[in-house]
């Protein structure tokens, strides 16, 4: 009968929680109602985001991992750091430069032999830090991820919440990236800049689709509010660079047939097909995450609920 009863109890708790109750363990402060419109407004809930084409689960995770990141100065530091690394190797070919008494004849600037691929430099280096969050996207979390598995929610969504946040972050990085190469090193040729975008086109979602596996694979928790606690475990570590050196190398390839044709919409063609190729991946992936977030429930939360 006892136990029969603390399951009902359990019922109740339960049933509340997957309908979005927030259950506290004390009993909340009593606060004085104020008059007017004033007290009618702060009694009214604060809606979430509203994004056209969005669902509302995705939209949810996708302004949550964006409030996490603007309160947590570490990150909003290593995300600017392309930007400041561009303005100091700016600075360093500048005084390259004025300190040769005699350039050779008809030699080039180095800024502006190195500005050509400046912006795709840039672009590269930013993915690279924000693999950090991509391939341990759950790390945050902490023991909040058992809500997951309790919300009426499928965790396909919050994988494509998590992952439309970072696309979104490094889509206005790669904005503030072209603006500040061209500022520094003078304007990139559209063809360099075109394919630049399709290559992180695919190398992105090669990231996002080899850490949204590796996120629920091997966990770890971290702490936004700390510097050098971003850092993920050393089996995803090990198959990051794997990854990394992959999609780097057929890149690379790209860009290498498009010199040696004369052509740089070579190596936007190839790199579109390698990110067509890359999305129909990532889907298929996306389809098949929730069966994979269920086998490994207990493993995941015993991690990130870990002290």
């Amino acid at each position: 009968a006892y136990g029969a009863a603390c399951l009902w109890v359990l019922d109740l708790r339960l049933r509340a929680q997957f309908h979005g109750e927030a259950i506290s363990e004390t009993a909340a402060a009593s606060v004085p109602r104020e008059k007017g419109a004033s007290s009618r407004r702060s009694e009214q809930a604060r809606l979430g985001w509203d994004l056209p084409g969005i669902s509302g689960p995705v939209a949810a995770v996708l302004e949550k991992e964006f409030r996490y990141l603007s309160r947590s100065s570490p990150m909003l530091f290593t995300l600017v750091m392309p930007i400041v690394v561009l303005f100091i190797i700016r600075l360093d070919r500048a005084a390259m430069r004025a300190g040769r008494a005699h350039p050779p004849p008809h030699s080039h600037p180095v800024p502006f032999a190195f500005g050509a691929y400046a912006f795709p430099i840039g672009v590269a280096y930013a993915l690279l830090i924000l693999t950090n969050l991509v391939y341990n996207c759950f790390g945050a979390e902490g023991g909040g991820v058992q809500m997951y598995y309790v919300a009426p929610v499928r965790f396909r969504d919050v994988i494509l919440g998590k992952n439309l946040a970072y696309a979104s972050i490094m889509g206005i990085e790669t904005v503030v990236l072209w603006v500040s190469a061209r500022l520094m090193f003078g304007p990139t040729t559209p063809g360099i800049v075109l394919a630049t975008i399709t290559a992180l086109l695919f190398a992105a979602t090669v990231n996002f689709a080899v850490g949204d596996c590796l996120s629920l694979l091997s966990p770890k928790k971290i702490d936004f509010g700390m510097f050098g606690k971003q850092r993920a475990a050393g089996t995803t570590v090990l198959a990051g660079f794997a990854a990394q050196a992959i999609v780097f190398a057929l890149v690379a390839l790209a860009f290498v047939l498009a010199h040696l044709y004369g052509e740089i919409w070579v190596a936007v063609a190839i790199n579109l097909a390698f990110a067509a190729l890359a999305i129909a991946a990532y889907a298929i992936l996306l389809d098949r995450i929730d069966n994979l977030a269920r086998s490994r429930r207990e493993a995941i939360i015993a991690e990130l609920i870990r002290a």
